[in-house]
């Protein structure tokens, strides 16, 4: 809160500070007694504070704007590098120790079976790994985890060790296995992406097959199958997993596929909250702005009336009009989008470049519109002040 306090005042008094300068700046330079200078710094000068609160109402609502399509609208486009990041494969079945050996069999016999006939070519691998339940702790040998499919082959020596995330986005404990060797083992590397089901285990240990064959923990069998255009086989997981499902303390079931389907029906319903949630908010913007300029309507058009029969033309009158209605309506806007790329680029090596992409095109959609408002505005403005 206090940040979010202090960023608001450091926006106000930027804003307010900055148009002071400006008005300075312009009465003293030379082409400021040339054309409507004059009466547009005049105007500028006159009105400096009310100018200041509402481009200040204007560039916190754009900001709220920017940060709805920059959070939302970009995490539509990365739902399936996140399902991957925690569900590897498109179809994952882990065997509980407990769990019969003629079970098992049959399980895999159907899923293979409806891979076949719905698909026809599809990877499979098969693994195993041990288990300390208590600690949630796995070992896996060198041979098993070369068996997966999700990363490059691994060659340990007789004292090594390897390390593999059980939890995504989270570094795992790297030395635990010194507890359950005689001999220490050398750390050689941390694999941080998953090569099971995120969050089955807190951490899995690859070490050397001779090293696995010594401890004596239950063995937990690994079947993994990938699908090629996995996104778009949703009938094929409903048919698996309508037969089989998981069964505490015996089989583990998981499917990429079904989770994606389920994160991107998420995703969808919070893109349509981000678009109505930007429509708002840029409703309530193009409102602060018109209701301002509504106030001041009466005074302003008794202003130009005065300054027309002294002279002034039409043209110079909506050229002076103009050049206010930008500052209304495009320094709020320059703001805001100043103080996102800001945000963005100091964390640019934690976002992704669908995040930056999608940045982009919203502010570059939100401009389109407040240019095709700023017209609208300035011709319906104009016609009232001198009508």
């Amino acid at each position: 809160m206090i940040l979010f306090t202090s960023l608001l005042m450091t926006i106000y008094i930027i804003l307010t500070q900055g148009i002071l300068f400006t008005i300075r700046r312009l009465q003293k330079s030379a082409s400021y007694y040339k054309k409507t200078n004059m009466l547009f710094v005049s105007n500028l000068q006159a009105k400096g504070n009310s100018h200041a609160h509402v481009i200040y109402l204007l560039s916190i609502l754009l900001l709220a704007i920017f940060v709805t399509t920059s959070v939302l609208y970009s995490s539509y486009y990365n739902v399936e590098e996140n399902t991957e990041a925690v569900y590897p494969y498109s179809f994952q079945y882990i065997s509980h120790p407990n769990n019969p050996i003629e079970k098992v069999q049959q399980d895999i016999e159907f899923m293979e079976t409806t891979l076949e006939q719905t698909e026809g070519d599809f990877d499979a691998y098969q693994s195993a790994f041990k288990t300390d339940e208590d600690r949630r702790i796995g070992f896996m040998s060198n041979t098993n985890f070369n068996a997966l499919g999700t990363h490059e082959a691994l060659t340990l020596n007789d004292n090594e060790y390897y390390v593999v995330a059980g939890n995504a986005g989270i570094i795992p404990n790297t030395d635990a296995i010194q507890d359950y060797v005689d001999d220490p083992l050398q750390y050689v590397g941390l694999e941080e992406r998953m090569i099971l089901v995120s969050g089955f285990r807190a951490v899995y240990y690859v070490i050397p097959d001779a090293i696995y064959e010594a401890i004596h923990y239950p063995e937990y069998h690994v079947f993994a199958y990938e699908l090629k255009d996995w996104t778009e086989k949703r009938d094929v997981a409903e048919k698996i997993e309508s037969q089989i499902m998981t069964e505490p303390d015996e089989r583990y079931v998981s499917s990429k596929i079904s989770l994606y389907v389920d994160e991107l029906f998420v995703k969808r319903i919070m893109f349509f909250i981000g678009f109505m949630l930007s429509l708002i908010f840029l409703s309530a913007a193009m409102s602060i702005l018109y209701f301002y300029l509504q106030t001041s309507l009466a005074e302003e058009k008794e202003k130009y009336l005065g300054i027309r029969k002294i002279g002034l033309s039409m043209k110079e009158i909506s050229a002076v009009v103009t050049r206010e209605l930008s500052i209304l309506i495009f320094v709020p806007f320059t703001m805001a989008a100043m103080l996102l790329f800001t945000v963005l680029f100091s964390i640019r090596d934690t976002l992704s470049p669908a995040f930056f992409q999608m940045t982009t095109v919203g502010v570059g959609i939100i401009l389109l519109l407040f240019t095709l408002s700023f017209f609208i505005i300035r011709k319906a403005y104009f016609k009232k002040l001198v009508e």
